[in-house]
């Protein structure tokens, strides 16, 4: 037998390092002057409203709450800004705890009310703007303007005092990282990349992902702020408040649920050595933190110096898992966001992020993962962050993060992203609020709006979808589909096929909408190619021991054994193929176990693997609930039961006790799920199919054919007689009007401007009475007709609506309101041509936007124009005529030249 333990997170790999060269400044908060980290500052003077009432000294109403909605006006780089805040109530959660030190205890609250005085906003008017702030002693944080990254700090607590205004740009101390091997010391391409603030969760409330953090302050952090645990509480709070801005963009909100100060002790011992203080800290996070303070993630904040300038140290892909799900951090800066960003920068590392290399696409000169933090603006996440933490959940490394906690502050904050009572709508902040349907100030519809988010809703319309239409389609064989009522913009709830029914051929049981077999888990863990062993395997989960087990307490270590009837339903056995490696996860603690079990003629293959999922999942190296383990018998919670006994669980209809009729399936809420043509809730009648619980099901299920069956009798019935009735007309008229001369054409193309007419009067046949006063309009096309005149596209400069160009005895271009547009995919230049007006003078000066000038020297400015088309077009004859008169050709002021307003040019 082989043992083989797969811990990724060695000194290079397993602890991720930012390494600060900082200078010997004192950790004393609130110390007034400005902060010696930066080489320079501003000193400026906030002024906060609510309701335009300004605010002197703090945000509290009636010395309680704080207001929701708050207007910051501020001077940023010489000028005058205007900051939109709303109150950040998703940032602690229901149940948050504090826990401090008492008569050498811990004792652990959980308060009723928490001041909350933290803010998410933006800039008005700057759309990429982000701003992370408190008001309870002044304004502190951070604010993004879109380009520039800036912290502010007040000189004393108040919001009426004078505040520093630091650039990051002038941060002094230069920071390297640790950690040989992961980034490169080579020059990096600035690539773009783009970033907006974040949309909120409005917009993607199914993929957000919800981290349960717990910061814990030691006795070092406790002294520098004054021993008062009020200070300390405000001051993690912010560093939450900022971190979570940080992470929004990701769709990973952060909530803060506990925090724990050391008033008296030190739970650990905190040493020099940054591995070794980490590894105390994972140790008691596991042992006693989160039986306090139940959590995703833990981070420790110390004041104490560790070796070699390291300020932060944590596990690579360690999110969610009992033993390192966390990081130790150096308190080192006095401006709350510095220290914030080194730990969004640690919990990156949690997350699986590795430092950024230089391939690594970043919107800015550094990213919030770059292995060398210097005085850039550490704002957003690289490509490389990006995809590895994809990566990362791809493989499992969410589980813990799928449920939203409830917030601690009940009601309604319009401008959070998330619809609650008393709300119609809610699409986010204002300069972030891409609906039309939704008023991001009220919170309620626009103009006759029924709907503004939603599966069931029409964004484009307003208007909610019609009954019938899918919302949720079935996504596995155990799934059904959930169609819109017609009476709501939300998608009924999700609905799948009852527990107990069997699928995927008889090898699984459907069991919470999926169906798993063995080897579908095998698969899972190992890929592809993994799949069960035999069950001589099995036969080891009844010695409970590391290599068969029904369960493994990571709390003290043991294992539990297996009865023998639920063997095939304990610790899962799988055969991949040599030289594959476990697959499931983003380096978390993993153990596999490899034993090779005697079955005759051969020996089988056994690979066992104890994932660490912490304590509140399901270890993904069990057997899944659903697998067969006899006939007419499943695993349920390593357990072996008869299938009956779980269908029992759900307290069935008398439909669904019948069968459904024949005609359907029981769903998970004991009701019948007809198939197409009967109706619920019997299936005997009928009908289109559906339940009563999933919405009725439509004729067709997007409203795709009704379109195509419109379009098509709009085409055969209407445009095609219309078009066969015009080409006739057109050739009737062209034999009628040869010889005729026409005083008005409207331009139908892309407009663009004249680079020359050339008028060969003698060819073209005298005007005559008939003809003189004629209103007739004709699109320019490639000839016109009854003359011997061809229309011939010219090298053009493009604008999009010039003035009227017109034609009498003096050619004339009027000024263009509209400037020239350079076609981004030819370059504009100067063609050295001056235009030639067959003998007509030509009035200079106002072809502004066409001519590069107003002499007579004026060179017209063209381009390949190979991606739009001319609308004026240079005239010349088909075949040669008389020519001794053209120049004592009288043109009539009527004959000219109009524009019609064109469409837009096309997006190059």
């Amino acid at each position: 037998m082989a043992k083989h333990r797969r811990k990724s997170r060695d000194l290079t790999l397993w602890c991720a390092s930012i390494v600060f060269i900082i200078q010997s400044t004192s950790q004393v908060r609130g110390a007034p002057g400005p902060s010696s980290e930066f080489r320079t500052y501003a000193r400026v003077q906030p002024r906060v409203f609510h309701r335009n009432n300004q605010i002197t000294t703090h945000t509290k109403i009636n010395n309680s709450s704080h207001p929701q909605v708050l207007r910051v006006d501020l001077n940023i780089d010489g000028v005058s800004r205007t900051i939109d805040l709303r109150l950040n109530i998703d940032l602690i959660s229901s149940g948050y705890r504090q826990v401090h030190q008492l008569d050498g205890h811990s004792k652990t609250e959980v308060p009723e009310t928490v001041e909350l005085c933290h803010y998410h906003g933006s800039i008005r008017g700057i759309r990429s703007s982000w701003v992370a702030v408190s008001t309870c002693r002044g304004l502190r944080g951070v604010i993004y303007t879109g380009k520039t990254l800036h912290h502010i700090h007040p000189e004393e607590d108040s919001l009426s005092s004078l505040h520093y205004l630091y650039s990051h740009s002038d941060l002094i101390s230069n920071k390297t990282c640790g950690t040989p091997g992961v980034a490169h010391d080579f020059p990096r391409k600035k690539r773009e990349v783009p970033w907006g603030y974040p949309k909120g969760p409005y917009n993607s409330n199914r993929d957000s992902r919800y981290v349960e953090l717990a910061l814990i302050a030691d006795t070092t952090i406790y002294k520098n702020l004054d021993r008062n645990l009020n200070n300390v509480h405000h001051h993690l709070i912010n560093l939450a408040n900022i971190i979570n801005a940080l992470y929004t963009p990701l769709n990973v909100f952060v909530a803060l649920v506990g925090v724990e100060v050391w008033t008296s002790r030190d739970e650990i011992v905190i040493t020099t050595d940054s591995l070794r203080t980490l590894t105390n800290f994972m140790n008691y996070r596991k042992s006693k933190l989160l039986n306090k303070i139940p959590n995703d993630n833990a981070q420790l904040l110390t004041a104490t110096r560790f070796q070699d300038g390291v300020i932060g140290k944590a596990g690579v892909g360690a999110m969610c898992t009992l033993s390192s799900s966390g990081g130790v951090i150096r308190d080192h800066s006095d401006i709350v966001g510095v220290v914030a960003a080194t730990i969004a920068h640690e919990m990156g590392h949690n997350f699986g992020m590795h430092h950024d290399a230089n391939y690594c696409n970043c919107p800015d000169e550094d990213c919030i993962m770059v292995s060398t933090l210097t005085s850039s603006t550490p704002t957003h996440w690289s490509s490389c962050s990006l995809e590895q933490i994809s990566a990362s959940f791809s493989q499992g490394l969410d589980y813990c993060l799928r449920n939203r906690p409830k917030s601690l502050f009940g009601g309604s904050t319009c401008g959070n992203g998330f619809v609650e009572p008393g709300e119609d709508c809610d699409c986010g902040s204002k300069d972030n609020c891409h609906i039309s349907c939704c008023n991001p100030n009220t919170c309620t519809f626009r103009g006759n709006a029924s709907c503004a988010t939603g599966e069931c809703c029409d964004l484009s319309t307003c208007q909610l979808k019609r009954a019938g239409v899918t919302c949720r389609i079935a996504e596995r064989e155990c799934d059904l589909p959930e169609f819109c009522t017609g009476t709501s913009e939300y998608c009924p709830e999700d609905i799948y096929k009852i527990n107990g029914l069997v699928c995927r051929g008889g090898t699984a049981f459907c069991y919470e909408g999926l169906c798993k077999s063995h080897g579908d888990q095998c698969r899972i863990l190992w890929g592809l190619s993994g799949s069960s062993s035999p069950r001589v395997c099995y036969q080891q989960n009844t010695k409970g021991s590391e290599y068969g087990d029904c369960g493994y307490n990571p709390l003290d270590s043991t294992y539990s054994p297996c009865e023998e009837v639920d063997i095939l339903c304990g610790r899962l056995h799988c055969q991949p193929p040599d030289g594959i490696r476990f697959q499931f996860g983003a380096d978390g603690d993993v153990t596999v176990r490899h034993a090779y079990v005697n079955s005759g003629n051969t020996f089988a293959s056994c690979k066992t693997a104890v994932v660490d999922m912490g304590t509140r999942d399901v270890d993904p190296g069990l057997v899944p609930n659903g697998a067969r383990c006899a006939e007419g018998k499943v695993c349920v919670d390593q357990r072996c039961i008869s299938a009956e006994r779980l269908l029992g669980r759900v307290d069935r209809s008398s439909s669904c006790l019948k069968n459904c009729s024949g005609n359907g399936i029981c769903n998970s809420i004991g009701k019948c799920h007809c198939d197409e043509g009967f109706a619920p809730p019997d299936c005997r009648r009928g009908g289109t199919g559906g339940s009563e619980d999933s919405g009725p099901v439509g004729p067709s299920d997007d409203g795709e054919t009704d379109g195509l069956a419109i379009a098509l009798y709009l085409i055969f019935l209407g445009i095609i007689p219309v078009v066969v009735v015009f080409v006739l007309c057109y050739r009737c008229r062209r034999k009628k009007l040869k010889g005729s001369i026409w005083n008005e054409m409207f331009i139908s193309t892309y407009v663009s401007g004249v680079q020359w007419i050339q008028r060969i009067r003698s060819y073209i046949p005298p005007e005559d009475s008939t003809t003189r006063n004629s209103d007739k309009v004709f699109t320019i096309s490639d000839s016109i007709p009854g003359t011997r005149v061809q229309v011939i596209k010219g090298n053009l400069v493009s604008t999009t609506n010039p003035e009227v160009i017109s034609i009498s005895r003096s050619i004339k271009i009027n000024e263009s309101d509209s400037t020239v547009i350079k076609n981004q995919r030819s370059v504009v230049k100067g063609c050295g041509m001056r235009p030639n007006l067959g003998g007509i003078p030509y009035s200079a000066g106002s072809a502004s936007g066409i001519a590069s000038g107003g002499s007579n020297d004026l060179e017209f400015m063209c381009e390949s124009n190979s991606e739009i088309y001319a609308a004026f077009k240079r005239l010349k004859p088909v075949r040669p005529g008389p020519s001794t008169q053209r120049d004592e050709v009288q043109i009539s002021d009527r004959r000219a030249f109009y524009k019609k307003k064109p469409p837009p040019p096309p997006i190059l």
